[in-house]
């Protein structure tokens, strides 16, 4: 009787260890989206809707008077997907991420123990100036992906430019009139 009981107890324990052998965790994704009627959507990559420029290390020497830049650095926005049947043209502006407009068109320094006396400007692909805050650009599309040229610079906003961290933050948005 002990042996039969002693049985059946092995045998009621290997089935539960094969039953727990074969339970999954499981897990859940959830995807995020809309379908729009938007004329275009923003690329993605380096030329989306997070990016980062480059400006790379420009000596304080470079600026020895109000109004003075420094090189000017090609980025781009590009949209992707355009139909023209929805939209032709998209306007594109500018305002600033962190801190404020200054001089009217450019973006002021986020960091407060940086570099002093100097702000980032935009500027078209044809070296027009931006008016950050300003009135939106309108470009032409085409069917399909449009690449939008721009540059940044720095330019000096006092008689003294101070070194250290340059750094700036801008938001575009794309409206399809």
């Amino acid at each position: 009787m002990k042996k039969a009981i002693l049985k059946v107890l092995v045998s009621g324990c290997l089935v539960a260890m094969a039953g727990a052998a074969a339970a999954a965790d499981t897990g859940n994704i959830k995807f995020i989206g809309d379908i729009t009627t938007s004329a275009c959507a923003i690329g993605g990559g380096q030329q989306g809707a997070d990016m980062t420029v480059y400006m790379g290390s420009v000596p304080s020497s470079t600026f020895a008077a109000i109004g003075d830049r420094g090189p000017m650095t090609d980025f781009s926005i590009t949209l992707i997907g355009c139909d023209t049947s929805v939209s032709d043209t998209a306007a594109i502006s500018f305002t600033p991420g962190a801190g404020s407009v200054i001089n009217t068109r450019l973006l002021s320094l986020e960091n407060a123990s940086g570099a002093t006396g100097v702000a980032v400007g935009l500027a078209e692909q044809n070296g027009a100036d931006i008016i950050v805050g300003g009135s939106a650009v309108s470009y032409s599309l085409v069917d399909g992906s449009n690449v939008l040229n721009f540059k940044a610079f720095y330019e000096a906003t006092a008689d003294t430019v101070t070194a250290g961290a340059a750094n700036a933050r801008a938001v575009f948005a794309v409206a399809y009139p």
